[in-house]
């Protein structure tokens, strides 16, 4: 339903595929229907941030609500051409940031390595 809304007439199209940016702002269409941005304007969806405090790094995205039939993954690696985890790394849903909105808080312990995140979104 989501991919007729955007992308009416034209849903059927390859380019409104799943895997694809339709609007060319680095972002694949998934990726803007799970954080919220549209895929038909060049905008970057929902911020990401990355906090670093002395006990341990938190990621944090911000989500709708109203998502359905998509999975969430915050994953990490220690280097630039290390493996992504596939362990399930601990989310914690803060309070809604706005109507229909919520912030979800995934914290890493510390450690000497090197840390890259990244959210992966996928459709079961």
């Amino acid at each position: 339903q989501w991919r007729v809304e955007q992308f009416g007439a034209q849903a059927d199209w390859p380019e409104a595929g799943d895997g694809m940016d339709f609007d060319g702002d680095g972002w694949d269409n998934l990726a803007e229907y799970g954080l919220g941005g549209n895929p038909t304007t060049n905008d970057a969806p929902a911020a990401l941030d990355i906090r670093l405090a002395a006990t341990n790094l938190t990621f944090l995205y911000r989500r709708p609500t109203n998502t359905w039939g998509i999975s969430y993954f915050v994953e990490e690696s220690t280097g630039p051409h290390g493996d992504w985890s596939n362990r399930p790394l601990e989310h914690a849903v803060t309070n809604p940031v706005a109507p229909g909105w919520h912030e979800i808080r995934t914290d890493l312990p510390p450690g000497d390595a090197l840390h890259l995140l990244r959210l992966r979104i996928t459709r079961p």
